[in-house]
């Protein structure tokens, strides 16, 4: 199984003890072999972190850094990566994107990792609907999916 991380950029810092504690548990968890992760939000950053320190304890913990060219590059040189092809307009260079084309470019990163996991885990804590499409996409086809933000196994 698969389990992808993916949240907005508003997340409580104070959070980091209880997600460190929730991923340490899922990597504890034998049918979790992988974890996908972006490096765009507050909240994906919060998540790498907490996967490069568990990482540090336990060397079998396999995960993935999801990266689109609209994202920061702050991986470590030692980090699976991997890094999606945007589907720009034609003529449109990376370095050229407006806010507007990085955020389809991140919109397309949300939408694989959702495609590619079996299990997603996400924060909403704005509830302003923005993530309404992970639940129902999740549903539709039969995954897992916790809001982090709401779940009462996180509160």
């Amino acid at each position: 199984m698969i389990c992808a991380f993916l949240g907005e950029h508003k997340t409580p810092e104070n959070l980091f003890g209880v997600m460190e504690w929730f991923i340490t548990s899922l990597a504890m968890n034998p049918s979790i072999h992988k974890f996908y992760v972006g490096n765009h939000t507050a909240f994906e950053k919060m998540v790498l972190l907490v996967l490069r320190e568990i990482k540090r304890k336990y060397a079998t913990i396999q995960y993935t850094v999801i990266m689109t060219p609209a994202d920061v590059s702050y991986i470590d040189e030692k980090e699976s990566a991997y890094l999606l092809t945007p589907d720009v307009p034609e003529g449109v260079e990376i370095e050229d994107l407006n806010k507007e084309t990085r955020k389809t470019i991140i919109t397309q990163r949300n939408e694989w990792l959702v495609e590619n996991a079996d299990m997603i885990i996400y924060s909403d804590y704005l509830e302003n609907g923005k993530e309404d499409w992970i639940e129902a996409y999740t549903k539709e086809h039969e995954k897992v999916c916790m809001n982090i933000a709401y779940d009462e196994y996180f509160v």
